[in-house]
This record gives structure tokens, sequence and C-alpha cells, in this order.
């Protein structure tokens, strides 16, 4: 579960950010926009709202290669989310790097735990996301 996110750049399949702060969905549009070109992106303010966007595109084209998942958040937060992710076969695979405000050695760790595949604390900057992309194994930016 826990290899690299390099094969996200070489898909087609669609990049989903999770957050409900529109300043940081607009900053993650354009650092992805910035690093994977036109690929399509799908936001989301919530978890709630990614979980739904799942369950009603079924094609594997339509799954996100890759979910990148704020922790902090009303109406189903990164955590639930997580866990339904992993709980749930047809998600299982789907790589997710959390970005949060959050500086909790808990909160990093409860992510981790729950199955993401990277962490990054806001704020960040692209060379952090490459980083993150290109690394094998399981990593924490702070």
């Amino acid at each position: 579960m826990r290899e690299s996110l390099k094969n996200v750049i070489d898909g087609n399949r669609p990049i989903a950010v999770v957050d409900d702060n529109a300043d940081d969905l607009f900053f993650l549009q354009h650092e992805l926009k910035a690093l994977f070109g036109e690929r399509k992106i799908c936001l989301f303010a919530s978890g709630r709202g990614l979980l739904q966007y799942l369950q009603s595109h079924h094609l594997e084209s339509e799954q996100p290669a890759l979910v990148v998942l704020d922790l902090h958040m009303a109406h189903t937060d990164g955590f639930q989310t997580l866990e339904y992710l992993r709980k749930h076969l047809r998600f299982a695979n789907i790589p997710v790097v959390v970005v949060s405000g959050t500086q909790d050695k808990r909160d990093v760790q409860a992510a981790l735990m729950r199955g993401a595949n990277a962490f990054m604390a806001k704020p960040f900057s692209r060379g952090d996301f490459i980083k993150i992309l290109s690394d094998k194994t399981q990593e924490t930016i702070n």
C-alpha cells in the first residue's frame, strides 16, 4: 500500500482535492495544475462530497489517481474519509496525501495509521509535493 506515488504522474485519471477552505482549494488546484498540466482536478469542500462522487462514478477511469485530503473539516472529516477509503476494496488503493494545517504529531500519526500515503503540513512548497510524489516510502513533510 505504501508504494511510490510516482505512477500518478503518468495517468489520465482525475485528481481529487478535499479541503473546506476555499483559499486552500484554489492554491492546491493551482499547484496541481502546475505539476500535472491540464489533468482534471475535482474539488470537494468535505469528505462527504468526495465519497458521494466516488459512489456515483463507477468507471475506473473516473476514480481519482490521487486524493489530496485535509484533516479537519465539517461533514465527514479527513480521518473518517481515510477510514472509508481504506475499508472499501474499490477505493483502498487510491493514494492519499494528507495536507493539513495541524502540527500535532498525534494527528499526523493518526492519519498515517489510517492509511494516508504521505502527510504534508501547510504551508508547503511545490518542491515538497514533488518530493512526496517521487519518493517510494511513506513521507511526512513539516
